[in-house]
């Protein structure tokens, strides 16, 4: 069985690479998303783009590195910093921050494959075909389902 076997939702929502942090997080709230697939103007898949990453923007460089500070417990009211982050990120290209190393798969990767990448990912898969456009992602509940539904119904 493969990836094929599966409803993959169609690419309702992408980012160009040049759109903004600003875009990408109006993006998210306004549809309830945590991720937002970049495709070029063909859709072709570039990568994917998250609140994580987002987030990970907005917290100090020293708590980000390796090694780094491990808490900001001492910092206090930090509001007005990261409000501060917040705009100093808001007009920057949402493909600086996206993770382009997202392994995207293809209707025809097994299943098994699928759920092994999923289970490593804290990311929906991008479904490609041909030449990388975007099809759809597959998420983890998607795939849970249909696992699901084959269990009872063989």
């Amino acid at each position: 069985m493969t990836v094929r076997a599966l409803p993959v939702c169609p690419p309702t929502l992408t980012l160009a690479p040049e759109a903004t942090v600003a875009e990408a997080m109006s993006m998210m709230i306004q549809r309830e998303v945590n991720h937002i697939p970049l495709c070029e103007p063909g859709g072709r898949f570039l990568g994917l783009i998250s609140s994580n990453a987002i987030l990970r923007a907005l917290v100090p460089a020293s708590a980000r590195v390796e090694h780094g500070v491990e808490n900001l417990n001492f910092v206090g009211d930090a509001l007005p910093m990261l409000l501060d982050h917040m705009k100093g990120n808001a007009d920057r290209r949402v493909v600086e921050l996206a993770d382009a190393s997202v392994a995207p798969v293809r209707m025809e990767t097994p299943l098994l494959e699928a759920a092994l990448l999923l289970s490593r990912t804290n990311t929906p898969l991008p479904v490609v075909g041909d030449e990388g456009r975007l099809l759809g992602m597959m998420s983890r509940r998607m795939l849970l389902t249909y696992l699901l539904d084959k269990s009872r119904n063989g």
